[in-house]
């Protein structure tokens, strides 16, 4: 029996990604999925992305293109949502690539499985100079445990403590049922960073995940970081573990959360020469995780204020 039908509405928010756009979009052609609907927020792009688009509609005849003013990656796909016609959403960065297969793999799977409001692949990080680096559900050591290398989707158990204590759900891995995203109010706006880790979590209290090891997705990484973003990111951290930890979180997630905030926080202040800063934060993890290694950073720390 036939049980796929692929009413699917693929999600691209895309800010001056002329030189990556286009490579996104041939990675769609290789679904397998002809009806697939395309739409790419273009936000605000200043690189020549609109006049490429309205070009290359003939090759792809079911995109749409919503020209936004600048409202962010978060509006631009809420946008976009609102805009879609298919049944499941499917989200891909614009600087990122999709295997061969893996969409009609993950509909097939959640068309046959309706009570899966969400289903994500592993991926594997790729640098701008071609080299692949590792993979994402390998470098979470909690996640990392549970690991059976089988390639078929399966059913994340307690997915909600799972994701709250370590997010290993990259947004361009991700499927999506519409109406579940409309019914927890889409990506929220108003969060500096990390607004895809709270969706996931509004979505883990309402129905199951599904998951494959399978790597299907290629992640950009770009290098360099701002010292804003990463002041951003672990504000919205804190803020999305306050809001989300009173509901279908285990204690042992709790924990888990915390310690990556501390060692985050740690992070943060080493980067920019303040060990004496930093020490508070690896002395919380330590006492949270007593392990080799938080002792190790904690010792570090203190070699660092005495030299």
């Amino acid at each position: 029996m036939n049980y796929f039908v692929p009413d699917c509405s693929v999600i691209i928010p895309s800010h001056n990604a002329i030189q990556y756009l286009p490579k996104a979009l041939l990675s769609i052609q290789g679904q397998h999925i002809k009806e697939v609907e395309i739409i790419v927020a273009n936000d605000n792009s200043n690189d020549g992305t609109q006049e490429w688009l309205e070009t290359h509609k003939v090759i792809y005849p079911n995109l749409k293109v919503l020209n936004l003013p600048g409202v962010g990656p978060a509006k631009a796909r809420n946008e976009a949502i609102k805009a879609a016609t298919g049944t499941y959403i499917a989200f891909l960065d614009a600087d990122d690539t999709w295997q061969s297969g893996k969409l009609l793999k993950q509909l097939t799977y959640m068309q046959r499985n309706p009570d899966v409001v969400l289903s994500f692949t592993d991926y594997r990080h790729v640098y701008n100079d071609g080299k692949f680096g590792h993979t994402c559900f390998s470098s979470w050591p909690q996640f990392a445990k549970q690991l059976t290398k089988d390639p078929d989707f399966r059913i994340l158990i307690n997915a909600k403590s799972q994701i709250f204590a370590e997010n290993v759900i990259g947004t361009s891995t991700v499927v999506c049922r519409k109406d579940a995203l409309l019914r927890v109010g889409l990506f929220d706006p108003n969060l500096p960073s990390a607004e895809d880790w709270d969706l996931w979590l509004k979505l883990a209290n309402i129905g199951k995940f599904s998951l494959t090891e399978r790597c299907h997705t290629q992640y950009l990484v770009h290098a360099g970081s701002e010292t804003s973003k990463d002041d951003a990111r672990l504000k919205a951290i804190e803020m999305i573990q306050r809001r989300h930890s009173k509901e279908n979180v285990k204690t042992w997630a709790k924990r888990i959360a915390s310690v990556g905030l501390s060692v985050g926080k740690a992070e943060f202040w080493l980067a920019r020469q303040k060990p004496l800063r930093a020490l508070p934060y690896h002395i919380k993890a330590l006492c949270l995780a007593p392990d080799q290694r938080r002792l190790r950073e904690t010792l570090a720390d203190l070699k660092k204020l005495t030299v």
